[in-house]
C-alpha cells in the first residue's frame, strides 16, 4: 500500500485520501469569494427560515374539505407571487382548476412549505390574509436563492476540481497554471481564457498589478526562479540526524520559497479572475509535494496575509505558511492515531507529542 509522508510521518492512502478530501472540502471554505456567497446564501435561509412554522398538527386535524380549501388558497397565493415577478403570463385566478395546471406544472417544488407557511390563530381557523402575507415574503426569497445556491454549489466544486488536479500534477507550470484557473472559473460566464486581456487592478491594494502584455515573460522568469529555489540552498528538512533547530530552519526555507513565490504571483496578478484562489492553490500543493501538510488561510488571518502580499514581506507570510502548516500537520496526526486506535492514556505515558 502506497505510503504519504508529511513532516516525516507516514500515512497510508486511505487515510491520505480521507485527509485530502476533508481538507479540500475546508480550503474551499476559506476562499473569500465563495464566503461571500455563503454570506448571502446564509441571509437568505435566515429569512426563509423566519417564516417557517410547523403547523402539520394542526393541519392533519382538519377534515378533508378544509384540507383542500386551504391547499387551493395556498396555490393562488403562489401562482398569484410568480405572475406578480413576470414568472407567468396572467392567467384567470377566478379559475382553481388553471391556477391548479400552471401550479402543478411549475411550482409543485412548494408544496413541501406549504405546512410551514400557512398561518392559523389561537382557536385554530386558517387565516387566509396572513398566509397570503407569509407567502408574498417567502416566494421572492426562495426564487433568488436557488440561483445563488447553485452558485454556491457550482463554486465549491470547481475549487475543489481545481485543488485536486493540482495535486495530482509532478509540477505547476504555465499549462498547469492556466488550466487551475481555467477549471476554478469554468462557471464563471465572463470568464476569458488564458492570461488577462486587460489590465486589472486589486480592491484595497497599495500596489499595482503587473500590465498584461508584460504577464506571459514575467510567469516565465518567476517559475524559473522558483525551480531553482531563487538561489537558496534548501535543504530535505526530514533528514535523519539534524537537530531541532536545524529542522525548523529547513522547513522555513521551503516556506519561504513558496512566500516569495506566491507574492510575486499575485503582484504579477496574472488572470482576469480567481488569481487568490489559483495562488493558494499552487501554494498549497507546492507545499504538499515538499511533504509539509497544507496550510489555511482563513478570514481571520486575511488581514495580515494582505499585508504580507502588499509590503513584499516574504518572512512574515513565511511564518504564517509554517505556523499553518504545523497546524494542520498537528490535526492530521491526531486523525491518524484515532484511525489506528491509539488512546489517549498510550500517548501520555509514552510522552509522543
Amino acid at each position: 500500500m502506497e505510503k504519504h509522508v508529511f513532516g516525516g510521518i507516514e500515512f497510508d492512502e486511505p487515510l491520505y485520501r480521507e485527509l485530502v478530501k476533508n481538507y479540500s472540502e475546508t480550503f474551499t471554505h476559506t476562499s473569500l469569494s465563495i464566503e461571500k456567497e455563503d454570506l448571502k446564501l446564509e441571509e437568505s435561509n435566515d429569512i426563509i427560515n423566519s417564516l417557517k412554522k410547523d403547523n402539520s398538527e394542526i393541519f392533519e386535524m382538519l377534515s378533508d374539505d378544509e384540507k383542500e380549501k386551504i391547499k387551493n388558497k395556498y396555490k393562488y397565493f403562489v401562482t398569484y407571487m410568480a405572475y406578480y415577478k413576470g414568472m407567468i403570463p396572467k392567467i384567470n385566478f377566478e379559475s382553481q382548476e388553471e391556477i391548479n395546471d400552471i401550479y402543478n406544472e411549475k411550482f409543485k417544488e412548494f408544496d413541501k412549505d406549504m405546512l410551514e407557511l400557512i398561518v392559523f390563530d389561537e382557536e385554530n381557523n386558517f387565516l387566509e390574509k396572513e398566509t397570503g402575507k407569509k407567502v408574498s415574503m417567502f416566494f421572492p426569497t426562495y426564487i433568488e436563492r436557488k440561483p445563488l445556491l447553485d452558485s454556491v454549489r457550482k463554486s465549491r466544486t470547481d475549487h475543489i476540481s481545481a485543488f485536486l488536479y493540482a495535486l495530482d500534477e509532478n509540477h505547476i507550470g504555465i499549462k498547469e497554471m492556466l488550466q487551475i484557473n481555467e477549471i476554478i472559473n469554468r462557471n464563471n460566464p465572463n470568464h476569458q481564457k488564458g492570461f488577462k486581456k486587460v489590465n486589472n487592478a486589486i480592491t484595497g491594494s497599495s500596489f499595482e498589478t503587473l500590465k498584461k502584455e508584460e504577464v506571459p515573460i514575467q510567469i516565465s522568469e518567476l517559475i524559473y526562479k522558483y525551480d531553482n529555489n531563487f538561489d537558496m540552498d534548501i535543504k530535505d528538512p526530514n533528514e535523519k540526524g539534524i537537530s531541532h533547530e536545524e529542522r525548523h530552519k529547513r522547513l522555513f526555507l521551503i516556506c519561504l520559497k513558496e512566500a516569495r513565490f506566491h507574492i510575486l504571483f499575485e503582484h504579477i496578478h496574472p488572470f482576469a479572475d480567481g488569481n487568490g484562489r489559483t495562488g493558494r492553490i499552487i501554494t498549497s500543493t507546492n507545499l504538499m509535494r515538499q511533504h509539509l501538510a497544507p496550510p489555511l488561510i482563513t478570514s481571520t488571518m486575511m488581514e495580515q496575509y494582505k499585508n504580507f502580499i502588499n509590503n513584499y514581506d516574504y518572512q512574515g507570510l513565511a511564518q504564517m505558511l509554517l505556523d499553518s502548516s504545523s497546524q494542520m500537520l498537528s490535526v492530521w496526526v491526531t486523525l491518524k492515531r484515532a484511525e489506528e486506535g491509539i488512546a489517549l492514556e498510550e500517548i501520555i505515558s509514552s510522552k509522543t507529542i
